[in-house]
This record gives C-alpha cells, structure tokens and sequence, in this order.
C-alpha cells in the first residue's frame, strides 16, 4: 500500500488593499449603436475631469488596474483615499455630467449619461499589468454586486433624469471606515442604509446609498444611516441619573436651574433661569435656555405637559390652563 505524501500547508501574502470603484451607465443599451460608442467615451472623460476637478489627478493618472467595461468603468485606488472617493469626487461628477448634458442634447435629444455607482474596499492583486489576475478577487465582486443593487436602481428609477444624475452605494466596511470615521466630507445622515439582495448571485449585504442632489421624488427603501455619533461602548462611562426630588423647590423650580419630573414619565432636565410672571390672569413661567430630555412613556409625557420643550438655548414660555371667561376667547 502507498501511502500518500503529505503536501504542508503554506501561507502565502496577502495582496495589497485597495479602493475599488465601479461606475455603469443607466440605460446603455437601449441607446443606438452610434450613441453607444459617444456613451463610452463622455463617460471615460466625466471620469477624469471629476478625479481633476477634485484634486486627484495622481489617483486617476496611476490608478490600479484601470478597466472599461463598454458601459462603465473600474479604478483602483490607495485605500487611505477611499474618503475622497466619496466627496468630492461623487459631487464633482454630478456637476460634470450636468455640464455634459447639452451637449449629449445636441447629439441626440434624448441621450443621457446617468451613472450609478459602487465603492469598495478589500485585498486585490495588482502587478501593474503583467499578470491577468489584476483586481480579482471577493472585493471586486462584491462593489459589482452595490453596484446592481435594486436600492440604486431605484435611486435613479424614481428621480429626476435631468437633476439627479449620480447615485452610489457604499459597502459596509467602506461606510464604517471611511465615513463613520469622520474622514468623509459627507456626514452619515445623508446616507440610506439598504438591502443589496440578489438571489441570483447568492448575495445578501447592507448598502449605503448616496445621492449628491436628489430630485423632488428620489426615494431609496430602507432607513436612515447610522448618526454621526458612534454608540455609547458597553462598560463605558455613563452619565448619572437625575435624582428624583420631589421637594417644593424642585417641582416649582422658581429660583432654582434644575426641574426634576420623575416616575412613568422618566427624567426631564430643564436648566438655565425659570422665571414666574403674571399676566393679567394667568401666570407664565418663563425658561431660558435648557434642554429638555423625556425617558420612558412618551406617550404619558406629553399627556401631562402642557406648553412647548425647550430644547434649544432661547427663551420658551410655558402657557399652563387658565380659567375661562365668558367674555373673552381664551385660546392661545
């Protein structure tokens, strides 16, 4: 009996992290064949000046295994400007396009150049071209996947097509790396956090849609992205509750700066100078400044309050019930 060698199971380096994106024309093919090849070119040449309109001109010169796919096109970039990708470079295209417009009007009336696009980021191999493997690999693959994701579709299908001319998804990673972190000129409220499913490919992710100008219209199916603020961690420090104080002074809050209502309501906060002042027959209290903080039944909250949350710094004035008179019309 032979028994086989055993092969060792080797490491081997991992490649070198890139920024991907990929852009595709909306449409491409229902353009004549002449209007195809006018597509192709204005959407290589929307790709440049955008990349020079922002500022990176070195990025597009030496990008990494540039590529045109017909009706789109794909650069690689260094990872440490995957915030760039973003903003400016997607508002700078949106502007470009809009300058192209007229021209593509010119050609054929009904010729647009609309792009959606896709960011992501992961290990690719890149030999500069002289292998073919160059910017294979699951990174790629999965911007493809944002990029025909139905949330951009939909970005593009109910929009404007004279305003709106830009719609990108975002991967996961590259939404928390580079826009969770602060580093993006776009903060994460504007993004919609959706669902790239595609049965077909076996692909289920989160996408994180952005549109430099949206139209009166534009929608995207799913919720708003992660607030600028990043969770509180568990075990960190946490602010201390507000004692409950039922004393005369804190329920009445006439000279003090801290009004504590407590129980099924939860814990309101009102700080700065509380004032009394009599108007004819009605007193008002008077508050400047403050913030206003409601925990637990909501519900409940604002069915005992009467008058408006002060949760800015100006002046709120607190309008309580006052005896009607036949004689007069009592509504504020």
């Amino acid at each position: 009996m032979v028994v086989p060698q055993r092969t060792p199971r080797t490491s081997v380096p991992l490649p070198p992290y890139h920024a991907v994106l990929v852009v595709d024309a909306e449409k491409f093919s229902h353009n004549p064949s002449q209007d195809q090849g006018t597509l192709h070119n204005m959407l290589r040449d929307a790709l440049r000046m955008a990349f020079e309109d922002a500022d990176l001109t070195r990025l597009w010169e030496n990008a990494s295994f540039p590529q045109s796919t017909g009706d789109g096109y794909i650069v690689g970039v260094e990872p440490a400007y995957l915030p760039f990708l973003i903003h400016p470079l997607m508002d700078k295209l949106q502007s470009v396009l809009d300058e192209m417009q007229p021209s593509l009007a010119y050609a054929n009336r009904s010729m647009r150049l609309r792009l959606r696009a896709a960011i992501g980021v992961g290990p690719l191999p890149n030999s500069g071209g002289a292998r073919n493997d160059d910017g294979i690999g699951a990174a790629m693959n999965e911007t493809h996947r944002i990029l025909n994701s139905p949330a951009l579709y939909e970005a593009m299908n109910t929009s404007d097509p004279e305003t709106t001319l830009v719609a990108v998804g975002l991967t996961q990673r590259v939404f928390e790396d580079a826009v969770l972190s602060g580093c993006s000129g776009v903060r994460a409220r504007l993004f919609t956090k959706a669902s790239a499913d595609l049965p077909n490919k076996g692909f289920s992710a989160p996408v994180y849609v952005y549109v430099p100008r949206p139209s009166p219209g534009t929608t995207v199916t799913g919720t708003l992205a992660t607030p600028d603020a990043p969770p509180t961690e568990s075990g960190a420090d946490q602010p201390e509750p507000v004692q409950e104080d039922t004393s005369k002074e804190a329920s009445s809050g006439s000279d003090g700066s801290t009004n504590n209502n407590s129980g099924t309501v939860g814990n309101l906060v009102q700080g700065r100078d509380l004032k009394d002042v009599t108007l004819g027959d009605r007193t008002e209290t008077h508050h400047h400044g403050g913030i206003g903080g409601i925990n637990g039944n909501v519900e409940t909250a604002f069915g005992s309050v009467h008058g408006p949350v002060n949760t800015g710094s100006g002046d709120q004035v607190n309008h309580p019930k006052h005896r009607r008179r036949d004689d007069e019309d009592t509504a504020s």
